[in-house]
């Protein structure tokens, strides 16, 4: 590291790093969206990333700096600030997330300058602002998941919290957040859309929903980050209602099973009553696999929309979810 880029990991960095830790997240999002920069400062800042990843740490760059040091949002990978996604054998940063302005040839260009670098076009992410409008926002989806071909690029949502700052209550909630991520008729086999004010057709759409757990035994108490009351080991400590992402637990099961056979879903009962049976759903293999122990998939895989998996048949599955039973 030269001397730059030491001072830029100074005791401040360490600190990001001792928080990260502390408090368990994977790591940081860097935005470095104030002007006035040079290449000195462009520079640190390239070194300081790399620092962030060699402590173990998961860094996403958002498309802002370039190499001279400017603000200057390029909206796709190109050479003005492919420095701090990866440098010679390099890496410098987990992923891009790429600014809202992208277009079809930008993405393509990207994933082809991310491929000559060695890396996936899959680390970088199309940007698209939901903060103000949700699932009302006009997104450009056939340029990042082009019909019956593979992605082009990954798909990143700057504040998709806006299902729950728009909600009237966690029943408000849960109706926008299952639109948001399974579309309007709440089954990613059934996605036309009525409304003529969006396309949003569900992410389920195009991307299969995976799980976390890929080994058992697992533990998990279903907490969701949110509820009415808040209780620890059986204690009533707060009868008023919580919000904490931090301590959402792991959830086993899904919101919703596509059943092949049949070509429709099956959601879960209402908010506030308990889920108790347990669904077997068949893949097109004719296997049975219990729902709470569901399939796979390859994160790099394109849902039903993009290009079939190459491999053994595989249930597909859509926005995880899951309630105390």
């Amino acid at each position: 590291m030269t001397s730059s880029g030491a001072a830029a990991a100074g005791s401040w960095s360490h600190k990001m790093v001792e928080v990260a830790r502390r408090y368990g997240f994977d790591g940081w999002f860097v935005n470095q969206e104030t002007a006035g920069g040079d290449t000195a400062l462009a520079t640190a800042m390239k070194e300081f990333l790399t620092y962030l990843r060699a402590s173990g740490l998961r860094v996403i760059w958002y498309d802002t700096m370039t190499r001279t040091g400017s603000v200057s949002w390029q909206n796709a990978l190109t050479s003005a600030n492919q420095q701090f996604f990866q440098e010679g054998s390099t890496r410098v940063s987990d992923g891009v997330f790429l600014n809202f302005w992208w277009n079809s040839p930008g993405l393509a260009s990207s994933a082809a300058l991310a491929r000559s670098l060695s890396r996936s076009p899959y680390d970088l992410f199309a940007g698209v602002d939901v903060e103000a409008n949700g699932y009302t926002t006009s997104v450009g989806w056939a340029s990042v998941f082009p019909e019956g071909r593979p992605h082009v690029t990954s798909l990143g949502f700057y504040r998709p919290e806006w299902t729950f700052k728009r909600a009237t209550g966690p029943v408000d909630f849960y109706t926008r957040d299952n639109r948001f991520w399974v579309g309007q008729n709440g089954d990613p086999d059934t996605t036309t859309t009525t409304t003529t004010r969006t396309a949003w057709k569900g992410v389920a759409h195009y991307v299969s929903g995976q799980t976390p757990i890929t080994t058992l035994p697992f533990m998990t108490n279903f907490n969701t980050g949110h509820g009415r009351k808040f209780a620890v080991v059986g204690t009533v400590l707060s009868t008023s209602a919580y919000n904490n992402l931090s301590l959402q637990d792991v959830l086993p099961t899904w919101r919703w099973g596509g059943r092949v056979d049949r070509h429709q879903a099956h959601p879960e009962p209402g908010l506030g009553q308990p889920v108790r049976r347990r669904h077997f759903v068949a893949d097109r293999g004719g296997d049975q696999r219990d729902q709470h122990h569901p399939a796979v998939r390859d994160p790099a895989v394109p849902g039903r929309r993009g290009q079939p998996h190459a491999g053994p048949p595989r249930t597909r599955w859509a926005r995880p979810g899951c309630r105390p039973g």
